[in-house]
């Protein structure tokens, strides 16, 4: 043993070791707001910043004027995020019109998520949006889903990982639930 030799690497610098840290996780949210409350919002941007540590880009947000869904969210993204790029779809009253304008969006985005890497969010438990959602992420694109936790066991039965939102109806639950991936 007494032929080996050590040789002492020098410890790398803070300047050195910066340009190696990951960069934050860039996002991009699809939100169906006639399927998802506005009210999910800070539990939704807490999740993906500061447990995740990503930033949010950019936002598509689709929902119909009744009940001024859409204009809920864009208040409580912008309050909590001010000058987020928003995308406001205003879509028809009638089934699944704001799940057809997101996957439109989706489609179109596509080429672009998988240039940039960006990650996206899908906000609804809607099984349609969901289904077109998987077909985005079998392109490559990581992808994920969020909702609010509630008695609808619809986008439980999806193959995506969920980010599960507190109960809106419970309001001493003030923290992420919960992360599944099925």
């Amino acid at each position: 043993m007494d032929d080996i030799q050590t040789q002492d690497f020098p410890q790398p610098t803070l300047a050195e070791i910066e340009p190696m840290r990951l960069e934050r996780p860039a996002f991009a949210l699809y939100i169906d707001a006639d399927n998802q409350s506005a009210q999910s919002a800070a539990a939704l941007i807490d999740v993906l910043q500061h447990d995740v540590g990503g930033s949010i880009h950019r936002v598509t947000l689709a929902g119909n004027d009744k009940g001024n869904k859409n204009d809920s969210w864009i208040k409580a993204l912008r309050e909590l995020i001010p000058g987020l790029a928003i995308e406001n779809l205003s879509v028809p009253c009638r089934p699944n019109a704001a799940d057809i304008a997101l996957i439109l969006a989706l489609g179109a985005d596509l080429a672009e998520h998988l240039r940039t890497r960006m990650r996206v969010v899908v906000v609804s438990r809607d099984t349609l949006l969901l289904d077109a959602a998987e077909q985005v992420k079998d392109a490559g694109v990581r992808l994920y889903v969020a909702y609010a936790d509630s008695q609808i066991p619809t986008a439980r039965r999806t193959n995506l990982t969920t980010f599960l939102l507190p109960n809106l109806a419970e309001p001493s639950q003030a923290v992420v639930l919960g992360v599944t991936r099925y």
